[in-house]
């Protein structure tokens, strides 16, 4: 009798800790869909409830005491995906003075990470005040440095942050999490907290889960920060020169690219699917010449393709999966230059090669003649 009271004792004390450990780790099953594609289905209850308090958690706010003895405060707000990323973007970071001057001209604070390493172009925007300051991505730091004293109590806002998380979440059990903190490490000797202590900004700046698949199989997915510029034969994608096969120009103010430069950055190079998920739809996009019609193809006439052609304003989309065909218009008409035929790098171009809509991520600067895409 004392066993069964044992076990009826055992049973009440243990069941609430399974429930929750079930809901902190959701369960997901991949269903194969038409055209290869993969959905995850969430099997866990109220996942959207727990999904909620998880970001909710992302977002903080910290009072900081200064060497001079006044206070800041810093807040930051993270970013949460369910799949392996090639590139996280966690929301901000604010630095707020409680008074006046509390940061001074040639003030320097860093960020750092524990794992992964930041992109260097990083926004510092006066949101309130007039205090000025610069920031930059290093490895695995952010270099703030006051530029300016202030007046008055001042904000800034520190944007556009990206995070390369350097490899994969392999461990299905666990979400990997990347934690961002006040560092007091000696940098070059500017650091205004190197006599102080690590202080543990957020625990979840950046949170990347397993699972892969659903962003791979109905279209390329480009994740990341690339720039072209006119008049050169190099790229720059997350940080790093990518060199095209020949320089760039400018036609009626669009951008001109070498197709298979697009061809090798898209998809090649560094494609987030090749990098992380088998998808044997990538087999058989390859590029391809046809010498007497001067058309350049990429894919494959029996699954999906783009095709561009000689002094031609349109490019042809075929996907034979879905049994439709279309010709879309470009801005400007495709040519052969230094044996290469070029494009114009425009949303119908990448978004044709991509299969799917990038145009809000497509940024041009008129003046300095560069196209950026940020995503």
């Amino acid at each position: 009798m004392k066993k069964i009271y044992l076990l009826l004792f055992l049973c009440i004390i243990l069941f609430p800790f399974t429930a929750s450990a079930e809901q902190h780790s959701p369960t997901i099953e991949k269903q194969k869909e038409q055209e290869n594609s993969t959905s995850f289905i969430f099997q866990m209850e109220n996942y959207e409830e727990y999904l909620q308090q998880y970001k909710a958690s992302q977002t903080t706010e910290t009072t900081i005491a200064l060497p001079s003895e006044k206070d800041i405060t810093i807040s930051t707000k993270g970013v949460f995906r369910i799949y392996n990323a090639a590139v996280l973007s966690p929301e901000y970071i604010k630095i707020k003075e409680q008074k006046a001057g509390s940061l001074k001209k040639g003030d320097c604070i860093y960020f750092e990470l524990n794992k992964g390493r930041f992109l260097k172009d990083i926004s510092a925007i006066i949101t309130q005040g007039d205090m000025k300051a610069t920031a930059v991505g290093n490895g695995s730091y952010i270099k703030l440095e006051i530029t300016q004293t202030s007046t008055v109590p001042s904000e800034i806002i520190l944007n556009r942050i990206m995070i390369l998380p350097e490899g994969k979440n392999e461990n299905s059990e666990a979400k990997s999490e990347f934690v961002l903190s006040l560092t007091s490490k000696y940098i070059n000797g500017d650091n205004l907290f190197h006599n102080t202590k690590n202080v543990i900004l957020n625990n979840r700046f950046a949170t990347m889960e397993w699972y892969d698949g659903e962003y791979c199989y109905e279209g390329f997915r480009f994740e990341g920060r690339l720039l072209f510029a006119n008049g050169i034969s190099y790229c720059i994608l997350n940080d790093n020169i990518i060199f095209l096969y020949h320089d760039t120009y400018l036609k009626q103010n669009y951008l001109m690219v070498p197709l298979r430069s697009l061809y090798h950055v898209f998809i090649v190079d560094n494609h987030y699917c090749e990098t992380y998920v088998l998808n044997p739809s990538i087999s058989v996009f390859r590029l391809n010449w046809d010498t007497e019609q001067k058309i350049a193809t990429i894919g494959d006439a029996d699954y999906y393709s783009v095709s561009f052609q000689d002094k031609s304003n349109t490019m042809t989309v075929i996907r034979a999966y879905r049994k439709q065909n279309s010709i879309i218009e470009l801005p400007v008409a495709a040519e052969i230059k230094n044996d290469t035929i070029y494009v114009p790098l425009c949303a119908e171009t990448v978004g044709a090669i991509l299969r799917w809509d990038i145009s809000k991520y497509m940024y041009w600067d008129d003046t300095a003649k560069t196209m950026l895409i940020e995503h």
